[in-house]
């Protein structure tokens, strides 16, 4: 979670102490804190955000003789916003910097002969990478095999019916994890 705040003037000289519910973060690993007199941003990186830290939010600044203060109330909904916003956030980047994951999401495709195609791409792959389709949940092996070199996943849906119509879910993983895209193309 990044807070920041930015100030009209600052030297390189400033000092400031964050501050959430009346104690004093630290600024050491992991979490960070900085500043930039050019722009007169100060800012706070907490590493983790959790549940434990609704609350209120407070920057202490000192430049030369002048002082001040600026507070956030985190609490509520908007804490709960926040939260999910930080969760989401984390798992986004857990998924996308650390493992395979899908770079474009299960699409459809209609071609001008009006087969239909799901389409998708997966990136950060390893060779033992592996790629899966399901139809509700039960394993489907097309015909041709996901083309993971170019990471361009395509799987063609013969006779598109209300027979072929359903959740269809793609999965890639490895040893570093695992993700998964559904796209619903019941009608419902």
């Amino acid at each position: 979670m990044r807070f920041w705040l930015q100030a009209e003037e600052i030297s390189s000289k400033v000092t400031y102490k964050f501050f959430a519910n009346n104690k004093e973060l630290s600024g050491a690993d992991p979490n960070k804190m900085a500043h930039n007199a050019t722009t007169g941003v100060i800012e706070f990186i907490m590493d983790h955000f959790t549940g434990d830290n609704e609350g209120t939010y407070t920057c202490q600044i000192t430049d030369g003789g002048g002082k001040g203060q600026s507070s956030l109330v985190l609490i509520g909904d908007a804490f709960k916003a926040a939260l999910a916003e930080a969760d989401y956030q984390r798992r986004e980047y857990i998924r996308v910097k650390e493992g395979p994951h899908f770079s474009e999401f299960l699409s459809v495709h209609v071609g001008e002969d009006c087969s239909v195609t799901l389409v998708c791409k997966v990136a950060n792959l390893k060779k033992e990478s592996e790629f899966h389709w399901y139809k509700e949940d039960t394993e489907v092996i097309p015909d041709v095999k996901p083309d993971l070199g170019s990471g361009v996943c395509k799987l063609p849906i013969q006779l598109f019916s209300r027979q072929t119509a359903g959740v269809y879910k793609a999965t890639i993983s490895d040893d570093r994890g695992k993700d998964m895209s559904q796209i619903d193309i019941s009608g419902k």
